[in-house]
């Protein structure tokens, strides 16, 4: 029975591999998403229950997987750079959406936090970088600090959209 089903599955696979479209060098390779697409599928995937928080990273991963075996401490420099950018634009959404719905004296507040944050980050990635001689892995290093950093910082200030702008 098990060699009957195993010849099954073996011609039912070569029978899907031959019906495939064959490969083309001149079919037309799908776009890569960017970073701020990636991360808005991911958070409306992650709505509900999920976990926005595993949205980190996401774009930068599929970045580096997609450069080849192995990437260098620029390309991953340059995904992880890619991201932060994207998430930086979520925090400065979420600012533009907060400012104007809390007082005077709050958003002097925030954006005397928004400040510090921006320095801390700074000094923390740049501490973490510091680490690796190889200066081109140093500047990876810090560019995924400052990637973790940046969205930690967009999913705190979604939140505070949501519950103080209403």
């Amino acid at each position: 029975m098990r060699a009957v089903l195993s010849l099954a599955s073996i011609l039912a696979f070569s029978a899907c591999a031959q019906a495939a479209p064959p490969a083309s060098d001149s079919a037309p390779a799908m776009p890569q998403l960017s970073a701020s697409d990636t991360i808005e599928m991911c958070l409306y995937r992650e709505r509900g229950e999920g976990d926005p928080a595993r949205c980190v990273f996401e774009y930068a991963s599929n970045c580096i997987d997609l450069s080849g075996d192995l990437p260098t401490a620029a390309i991953r420099e340059s995904c992880y750079e890619a991201e932060a950018e994207a998430w930086s634009s979520r925090m400065s959404a979420s600012l533009d959406v907060l400012m104007p719905a809390i007082s005077g004296e709050r958003r002097d507040v925030l954006m005397q936090a928004q400040q510090a944050w921006v320095q801390s980050t700074v000094r923390d990635c740049d501490f973490v970088g510091s680490f690796h001689p190889h200066e081109p892995l140093a500047n990876a290093q810090a560019a995924q600090c400052r990637t973790e950093r940046t969205a930690e910082r967009a999913l705190l200030l979604r939140n505070w959209v949501e519950s103080y702008s209403r």
